[in-house]
């Protein structure tokens, strides 16, 4: 795979602010059909978050909540930037699909934002888009 990550990233990813509620991000990843949400802090990439994080803490309020009232309440109240674990992995654009794979494999991580060289999100790239990469050129 000696092609640049812009070849096979989805573009113009999806995003969500840092400020936003957890409820908005679980409404915005069903509306959108993702599993990945860029955390942005004003136009600054600071997190990304996932379905699965979503799930995590949602499963955290309801077991510890009195109820249903409570849970929707903290879901609602909740700003998505608690939820950011670390600073997010990033490649450049120019970078390969291979230097992607192994940046994933290393950190254990499943999606990958791409950046230009004034550091915006331009891109996000998954395993699944190295697969259909690969499926497609029958690699």
């Amino acid at each position: 795979m000696n092609f640049d990550v812009t070849a096979i990233m989805t573009k113009n990813p999806s995003w969500i602010s840092c400020n936003a509620s957890i409820k908005e991000s679980i409404d915005l990843l069903n509306a959108t059909n993702l599993s990945h949400l860029l955390v942005l802090d004003d136009k600054e990439l600071i997190g990304i978050i996932s379905k699965n994080d979503l799930l995590e803490k949602f499963f955290d309020i309801t077991n510890t909540s009195s109820g249903k009232m409570y849970s929707t309440m903290v879901l609602n109240h909740t700003k998505v930037k608690s939820l950011i674990k670390n600073i997010p992995i990033t490649i450049n654009d120019t970078s390969s699909c291979h230097n992607a794979m192994e940046l994933m494999i290393k950190n254990k991580v499943h999606s990958i934002p791409v950046l230009n060289d004034e550091k915006e999100a331009i891109g996000i790239i998954t395993p699944t888009d190295i697969m259909y990469a690969l499926y497609r050129d029958n690699i």
